[in-house]
């Protein structure tokens, strides 16, 4: 039996569960954010590959793969996501209702500096439409820039370090970065200035993953022993007293208060982030795009962080 001309809410059901099964990387990691068992999975993706007569994806022992017609399922899933959510939003808007989800998407650990005014942005977003719902995720840019190309994200605030193709940047604040070490580290008591580069350079370091050589500056070259692309678990291996690594000061703050994490060269290895939202240009017609744009926009011009 093939997929019927018509599309139910039962296909789409299932459609966005073959879409977050792909975007988890398979099904066991998909069981937390589906809240299904695994078997139930199964039995979706079953029905799903019976209903279109095609195999979507291979999972076994040698684990989870899409195959060239899940790709293009998926790709035209996409398209069918895109065209359902617009079609709510565009009635909902001629009965004079601001109505539907937002999906932002938002690196880890903005909200203690004191440069962001997001939280004053989604505020006033939602006094302006009541009828919405946000939905916000937390990814490394270029993950966050992928789900904006792929439909399943409006907008993204990071520091993108390079522009993909495709989408829109514009800048809101600034974020310093400075190399820290921990209590207990064989430079903590010298730090922050009596320290040297080639001690640094030989010591373990723990690196953003997705920033690759672009986070050192060129004065350093330290041994990387540790990788993340979240602020929490750099910052633990940091506080472990057994490796260096960048954080953002505002984040970094309550350790160095507290005599537990202290900066290294602050000023000469300290170095800054622009931090931007990201868009599809064409779709910043839509009514709530347009309204968290226009807020943000507002409410970092306010505050002079633009």
């Amino acid at each position: 039996m093939t997929l019927p001309s018509r599309r139910s809410e039962t296909d789409l059901k299932l459609l966005r569960v073959f879409a977050t099964i792909v975007a988890c990387g398979g099904f066991t990691p998909a069981q937390m954010q589906l809240n299904v068992s695994a078997a139930t999975i199964s039995g979706q993706m079953a029905e799903l590959e019976r209903r279109l007569g095609l195999r979507l994806c291979e999972r076994g022992r040698s684990g989870f793969r899409v195959t060239e017609a899940g790709r293009k399922v998926l790709e035209a899933a996409n398209h069918l996501f895109e065209a359902h959510r617009s079609f709510q939003t565009s009635v909902a808007n001629l009965r004079g209702e601001t109505v539907g989800i937002l999906r932002l998407g938002i690196v880890d650990n903005t909200i203690t500096n004191p440069d962001a005014r997001i939280r004053e942005a989604l505020g006033r977003v939602a006094q302006a439409a009541e009828g919405i719902q946000i939905a916000i995720t937390i990814g490394e840019p270029v993950s966050l820039e992928r789900a904006l190309l792929e439909g399943r994200a409006d907008a993204a605030i990071a520091a993108f370090h390079h522009h993909a193709p495709g989408l829109a940047y514009e800048p809101l604040f600034r974020e310093e970065q400075a190399l820290y070490c921990g209590k207990g580290h064989p430079l903590f008591r010298r730090a922050p200035d009596k320290v040297s580069i080639e001690e640094i350079n030989r010591c373990r370091y723990v690196a953003r993953g997705y920033m690759g050589e672009r986070q050192t500056p060129r004065l350093i070259s330290p041994r990387r022993a540790g990788t993340s692309d979240h602020m929490e678990p750099i910052a633990l291996l940091i506080l472990s007293g057994q490796y260096i690594g960048y954080l953002p000061v505002h984040y970094a703050l309550t350790w160095e208060r507290t005599g537990s994490m202290r900066p290294l060269l602050p000023e000469s290895l300290s170095y800054t982030s622009r931090f931007e939202i990201a868009y599809r240009r064409a779709r910043l017609r839509e009514p709530l795009l347009q309204c968290l744009v226009g807020e943000l926009r507002e409410a970092h011009r306010a505050a002079g962080s633009l």
